[in-house]
């Protein structure tokens, strides 16, 4: 997801524009996420890729 100056943002799938949404929190609307959900998300996935790392290393 990228968040524009502007406020807008765009959602991705892969390398295309997915959705775009006026805002960051018209996304998180859409999707009924708060940016605590995202938060716990990204947390999740950070712990994940460090797990991972640890595996392979």
């Amino acid at each position: 997801m990228d968040v524009h100056d502007d406020g807008s943002a765009v959602a991705w799938y892969g390398d295309a524009p997915l959705l775009w949404y006026e805002s960051l929190e018209a996304l998180l609307a859409a999707h009924a996420l708060t940016t605590a959900d995202v938060r716990r998300a990204d947390a999740a996935d950070i712990a994940e890729d460090l797990r991972l790392l640890r595996k392979t290393a």
